[in-house]
């Protein structure tokens, strides 16, 4: 009898009996004409189609049935025959084999016989009743009792029961829910980490399950699996606690041998017959207790860490509700200082009001907002490293030690990624604070040029900010009374001097903004710096760092007079290769820098007296200026001062 006939066979003793009706195949029961034809040994498997894709009944290797996906196919040329990769449905994949085509049972098209061969369709010639070729719904009787057998077969219960569904959507490599499942070319799924380590460094790659050669390093997203997997977290959102872990076996599931050394290779428990086999050749093994104690050490060692970072979280996360409370406050002391000013010109300023209110509000919210984001941010960081933390701890309690090493060094690759997810993505404590020039300035003062008309102008307010020059300077004009207003009015007008040993360009930004805290927005800038970028920087970098800076300041305070200082000789520059190439560079970025705030209404301050930089009565060899010098320096500063100002009156 042909193999596929034996299929038949089983698959008839397995018919489930009807009511009333003995368990036990009837001897007697009359074969159908396809059954007679395997009994003569007729081949049947020219008369089927296996199609890739389609799932069929697949006898296993323990001669049960299970439905089961042809997933590819291939020539065995050793064995002269065509074989399929099948998947079977519900069922661990690493039970996926490869099968010949005897070994599938694929309904077969039934020939309708011509209606002259018998006058009774229902009744054969010695009057008894044929077997059925079809059932009610056209399916072949084979698929029916396939389809009882599998639903009532204890295996698949089992399988349903046990939560062999939950282990099909388990990662092979980490044991873990796919995250971002992908499918390889063989069809098998991993994690796309997973599988991105597993291949990481090698030439040639393999599929980790059923170690057949991938021609490339390609994957695709599995998104119906995905989806499945989300819906099987939410359907056991009530897991099982971490100590109720089942009990591990004891004895080697390969060579039943007692589990007795740990393979540092593979992170698994061995027995003495596994340390001698090829599969862990070269490796390096330890005795269970030794491993205890090494991996135990290890745990510990990440958990004093993450203690660590859970007291300055929670010290940062309470620092960050303090700084939400205090601007919570500022936001309060800045709109009364606002409801104040306008009291003063209310009947004019109404509109005025109700607008700067509103942006207040805006501005508020959105800095709170983001402040409260990142201590709900902290929050979660603090439960995670909690969470890490009591997980590590019961770990270590643990003191079966089979139980304790069981994926113990997946585990700690866990809590090492949680570490280092710690340190990357730190705890930042944020300080959001207020526009102090818009909301806690003079606000009279910034609406001045709508009342101009009948409001006095406000007092005039003059920034020198450069590097050690204007504190050189400053110093030379306070020996002179009133020398630091350089000739401005007392009484109208007022000069702060802001310098900085060794200002850079790209410090000058934050500088700036230092100057301008808690101080009102000023009406001219001069600004001295750029000589100690000379050499360091490229000019064509020097001058568009300048534009940029510039540009933001004439966008932040629209109404400012800025005053370009040019930037003076030296003797010596710091950074200078040649004096000629030097001396070029800065009339290059003196004439730009000058253009530029000149076209936006500012002004140029030049120092003529000072262009010879061999001069030593104007020159010190330190890359200073001399007190000559700095006189020179200050009158260049107060002639254009006094200019602006005439203008003003």
């Amino acid at each position: 009898m042909s193999s596929a006939a034996q299929s038949d066979s089983e698959l008839e003793k397995k018919e489930v009996p009807a009511a009333g009706e003995e368990a036990d195949n009837n001897p007697e029961e009359p074969m159908d004409e396809d059954d007679e034809e395997n009994e003569d040994g007729g081949d049947v498997e020219e008369d089927v189609v296996v199609q890739i894709g389609a799932t069929y009944s697949c006898r296993r290797q323990d001669g049960t049935y299970h439905d089961a996906e042809v997933v590819k196919t291939r020539m065995n040329k050793q064995a002269g025959r065509e074989e399929f990769f099948v998947h079977y449905v519900g069922l661990n994949r690493r039970q996926n084999e490869w099968v010949d085509k005897t070994r599938l049972v694929v309904p077969k098209t039934v020939k309708e016989e011509p209606a002259a061969n018998s006058t009774d369709p229902e009744t054969t010639e010695d009057g008894k009743a044929p077997l059925k070729r079809k059932n009610d719904d056209g399916g072949s009787p084979e698929a029916k009792k396939i389809k009882v057998d599998v639903e009532n077969s204890p295996t698949t219960k089992s399988a349903v029961s046990s939560g062999d569904f939950a282990e099909e959507l388990t990662c092979l490599l980490c044991s873990e829910l796919f995250k971002d499942p992908v499918m390889v070319e063989c069809g098998h799924n991993f994690c796309r980490n997973c599988i991105d380590k597993a291949w990481n460094g090698q030439e040639s790659f393999t599929c980790p399950d059923c170690k057949e050669v991938i021609t490339d390093k390609r994957y695709t997203t599995n998104r119906a699996l995905a989806n499945l997997v989300k819906k099987t977290v939410g359907t056991t959102a009530a897991p099982a606690k971490p100590t109720e872990r089942p009990k591990p076996a004891e004895n080697c599931p390969e060579h039943d041998e007692r589990l007795k050394l740990y393979c540092k290779d593979d992170g698994t428990l061995s027995c003495v017959i596994c340390r001698d086999s090829l599969k862990h050749a070269s490796h390096n093994f330890l005795p269970i207790l030794d491993a205890v104690g090494v991996y135990r050490t290890e745990l510990s060692a990440i958990v004093a860490p993450l203690e660590e970072a859970l007291k300055v979280t929670e010290q940062l996360t309470s620092q960050q509700s303090e700084k939400v409370e205090q601007h919570k406050n500022n936001v309060s002391e800045f709109r009364e200082h606002i409801v104040s000013e306008f009291d003063k010109l209310r009947s004019f300023l109404k509109e005025r009001e109700e607008k700067l209110l509103d942006q207040l509000q805006e501005q508020g919210e959105s800095l709170l907002k983001e402040m409260e984001a990142n201590m709900v941010k902290m929050q979660e960081n603090q439960d995670n490293i909690k969470e890490t933390i009591t997980m590590a701890n019961e770990r270590m309690n643990d003191t079966d030690s089979i139980s304790f090493l069981t994926g113990i060094k997946s585990f700690i690759e866990k809590c090492q990624d949680e570490q280092q997810d710690v340190m990357v993505s730190g705890n930042t404590l944020l300080s959001k604070d207020l526009c102090q020039g818009t909301f806690k300035g003079p606000i009279q003062y910034s609406v001045w040029n709508q009342m101009k008309s009948f409001i006095q102008p406000c007092e005039k307010l003059v920034w020198i900010v450069g590097h050690s020059y204007v504190n050189w300077a400053a110093r030379l004009a306070a020996k002179h009374s009133d020398g630091l207003l350089l000739g401005l009015p007392k009484e109208k007008c007022t000069v702060k001097w802001f310098g900085r040993e060794d200002l850079q360009w790209k410090q000058l930004h934050r500088f700036i903004n230092e100057i301008a805290e808690g101080s009102a927005p000023p009406d001219v800038i001069v600004v001295h710096a750029g000589g100690n970028d000379l050499g360091r920087l490229k000019s064509l970098q020097l001058i568009t760092d300048i534009w940029v800076e510039l540009g933001i300041w004439l966008a932040r305070w629209p109404e400012v007079v800025v005053m370009w200082s040019c930037i003076v000789p030296r003797r010596r520059w710091r950074y200078a290769e040649s004096m000629q190439a030097i001396e070029r560079c800065r009339k290059k970025v003196n004439k730009a820098a000058g253009d530029f705030v000149l076209a936006r209404g500012g002004a140029v301050i030049k120092y003529d007296n000072l262009i010879d930089y061999r001069c030593e009565e104007h020159f010190h060899t330190d890359e200073s200026l001399s007190n000559i010098g700095l006189d020179i320096f200050n009158n260049a500063l107060q002639e254009a001062l006094k200019k602006w100002w005439n203008t003003q009156r």
